[in-house]
C-alpha cells in the first residue's frame, strides 16, 4: 500500500485477480463494484480494471485498484506486466472444477517467479461458484493450505 497525496485518498493499493478463464473472477468483481450479477457475462480480453475509494471504519481513505486478468493462456504473458507491485493477488478457482483448481498452482508458479514488489504481500485462494456441484473437496483445498502456508481461503 503507498501514500498518496492527491484528491484527498491518503492510501492507494494494487489488487490483482489470477485464474483459469471462466472461473467466475469478472463475475465476483461485477459484484463487488456495482452488486450485479451477470450470468452471461463473456470472457476477459487482456484486463480490466475497477477504481473503488473506500473509506475505513477510521476515515481513512483508500484507492482501490483492482486488475481483472484473463485467464486464458495466450494472456499469461500479458498478465505478467500487471505484476509489478501489486499490494495483494488473488488467486481464484471454480469449486465446480477440478481442473481450474490445479491450474491455480501454474498461476501461483508464474506469479512467484514474476513477482518484483514488496515481499510478504497477502495471497488469497478463492474458491468461487459455490452455488454449483462441488467438484473441488474440502479436503483437496485443506491439503493445499496446509502444504502452502502462505495462502489464505475464501470462497464466494
Amino acid at each position: 500500500m503507498s501514500r498518496n497525496n492527491q484528491d484527498e485518498i491518503e492510501y492507494s493499493m494494487k489488487v490483482i485477480t489470477l485464474g483459469k478463464c471462466g472461473v467466475g473472477k469478472s463475475c465476483i468483481l461485477k459484484r463487488y463494484d456495482d452488486n450485479t450479477f451477470d450470468e452471461h457475462m463473456i470472457a476477459t480480453i487482456g484486463l480490466n480494471v475497477i477504481i473503488k475509494k473506500i473509506i475505513l471504519k477510521n476515515g481513512e481513505k483508500i484507492m482501490l485498484k483492482i486488475i481483472d486478468t484473463a485467464g486464458q493462456e495466450k494472456y499469461k504473458a500479458l498478465s505478467k506486466s500487471y505484476f509489478k507491485n501489486v499490494d495483494a493477488v488473488l488467486f481464484v478457482f471454480s469449486i465446480n472444477n477440478e481442473e481450474s483448481f490445479e491450474d491455480i498452482k501454474s498461476w501461483i508458479s508464474l506469479f512467484n517467479d514474476n513477482y518484483n514488489g514488496k515481499s510478504n504481500i497477502p495471497q488469497y485462494l478463492v474458491g468461487n461458484k459455490v452455488d454449483l456441484e462441488r467438484k473441488v473437496s474440502k479436503d483437496l483445498i485443506n491439503n493445499f493450505i496446509n502444504e502452502n502456508k502462505n495462502y489464505q481461503y475464501f470462497w464466494n
